[in-house]
């Protein structure tokens, strides 16, 4: 950093990419300065409203929560994760695949539920789904 900079890093924009590389940069040692056009940070993370309607862009649900997954990895680097509250989700179907003809089916929490609900909903193709679990566990006869 030179003696007229007063920051290393200007970053534009306090959506959840922005934010993240900010702490990130942070957390080495550089002296960084967000800039946000909107009144409060969050980007896409935010409830706005256009002509008197409210839209709800913010983050519903994730998943890699659990221990030693993804987002779980990433929040505790971050050092947010302990401050978080969940909500758990419902296990057996937290979302759902919706087809033209009325057809619905669940989306289960776990692998092994969404593989049960999966060839509950789709019965037919169950050799198939099972043929799929088959090459991830590296047997691909």
């Amino acid at each position: 950093m030179n003696s007229q900079s007063k920051y290393d890093v200007i970053i534009i924009g306090s959506g959840m990419s922005g934010l993240v590389c900010g702490i990130t940069l942070a957390k080495h040692n550089y002296s960084v300065l967000i800039l946000e056009k909107n009144q409060q940070v969050g980007g896409a993370l935010q409830v706005f409203s256009r002509d008197k309607c409210i839209f709800d862009t913010g983050v519903h649900y994730l998943g890699g929560l659990d221990e030693g997954e993804n987002l779980q990895k990433i929040f505790n680097y971050l050092g947010v994760f302990d401050h978080l509250e969940f909500s758990p989700m419902a296990v057996d179907g937290f979302d759902q695949i919706r087809f033209s003809d009325g057809f619905v089916g669940n989306i289960a929490m776990g692998y092994e539920r969404f593989r049960t609900t999966l060839v509950a909903d789709f019965p037919d193709e169950e050799a198939n789904i099972l043929l799929v679990e088959g090459r991830k566990n590296g047997n691909w006869s």
